[in-house]
C-alpha cells in the first residue's frame, strides 16, 4: 500500500499517518539498549571465565557435601572442600560449588570468577556464550528500534545493498 504525502511544497512534511517517535517511546528504546548491553557486559565477563580466558583454573577436591538453600526456594547441593589452581599458585581450603552430584573424595575441574567457583564443561560453556551473544544482538535490534529513520536508512543501505536494502527501502521509508 503506497503512503499518501500530506499538500504542499513537500518541504519539512511527513507523509500522512506516520507520527515522530514519542520522546518516552525513544527514552524506553534507549533504558532497554543500556539495560541489554550492561547485561551483554556482566554475562561477557562471565563466559570469558567458564571459557578459561580469565581466572585461575584448577580442581575442586570436595571434603563436604550438604543441602543449601536456593534463589527459587528449594534447596540444591552444596560441596565445599579444597581448590588448587593448575599452576599451584592459588590455594583455598573453603571453597564451594553448588554440584547435584558431588559426594566427598570427588574432584571436579573449575574456574574462579567474581565471588566463586564455577565449573568448566561444555553445556555450562554453551549456555554462557549463546545467552551472552542473544542478549547482546537484542541490544543491537534496541539500538536500530531506537534511531531516527535517517541514520536508519543510512545503516540498512550500507550493511544491505542487495534487495533487502532495497525491500526495507521500499516498504519502511
Amino acid at each position: 500500500m503506497a503512503r499518501q504525502r500530506a499538500r504542499g511544497s513537500g518541504r519539512g512534511r511527513r507523509p500522512v499517518g506516520i507520527r515522530p517517535k514519542s520522546p518516552w517511546r525513544l527514552a524506553a528504546w534507549w533504558c532497554a539498549v543500556l539495560a541489554c548491553f550492561g547485561a551483554t557486559a556482566v554475562l561477557g565477563s562471565l563466559t570469558t571465565s567458564v571459557l578459561g580466558w580469565t581466572g585461575a583454573s584448577g580442581t575442586l577436591t570436595v571434603r563436604e557435601c550438604h543441602e543449601g538453600p536456593e534463589a527459587r526456594g528449594g534447596a540444591r547441593r552444596i560441596c565445599t572442600g579444597r581448590f588448587v589452581s593448575d599452576d599451584g599458585r592459588v590455594v583455598d581450603n573453603y571453597a564451594s560449588l553448588a554440584w547435584d552430584d558431588g559426594h566427598p573424595g570427588a574432584e571436579r575441574h573449575v574456574q574462579t570468577t567474581f565471588g566463586g567457583y564455577q565449573a568448566r564443561d561444555a553445556h555450562t560453556s554453551l549456555l554462557a556464550t549463546s545467552s551472552t551473544v542473544l542478549i547482546a544482538l537484542v541490544g543491537l535490534g534496541c539500538t536500530f528500534a531506537a534511531l531516527p529513520a535517517g541514520p536508519k536508512l543510512w545503516v540498512v543501505t550500507r550493511l544491505f545493498p542487495t534487495r533487502l536494502g532495497d525491500w526495507y527501502v521500499r516498504v519502511w521509508q
